[in-house]
């Protein structure tokens, strides 16, 4: 059996740098949902590159919680990640956010 909490490793500075593509503007790209965002250095470099990149960009929401077929199930499984993906967000994310477009979502449902 593979222990959950070692495959989701929140990011933090001492994972290093992190990585950036070419600055390459995207004209249409108004409104993101990143749902299951629990943190980790490739899902940040992503919603980073977006907020970076999108020029019209109105909305970029954060959402930790897992969409699925089974939200019971995603619930149980999430509850330990939901501090993760929710504290990254707001360390790493908004702190770069100049045009306040992000938005990290607290609970499940919102």
């Amino acid at each position: 059996m593979v222990m959950d909490h070692f495959l989701h490793k929140r990011y933090c500075h001492e994972d290093g740098e992190l990585r950036s593509l070419p600055s390459r503007p995207h004209s249409h790209l108004s409104l993101v949902h990143i749902s299951g965002f629990i943190g980790e250095k490739d899902q940040l470099e992503l919603a980073l590159h977006i907020l970076h990149n999108a020029a019209v960009l109105k909305a970029l929401k954060i959402d930790p919680w897992p969409r699925t077929a089974n939200p019971v199930r995603a619930r149980v499984k999430s509850e330990n990640r939901l501090a993760s993906g929710r504290s990254v967000a707001l360390e790493f994310l908004c702190k770069d956010d100049h045009r306040n477009v992000v938005s990290v979502l607290e609970d499940v449902g919102e």
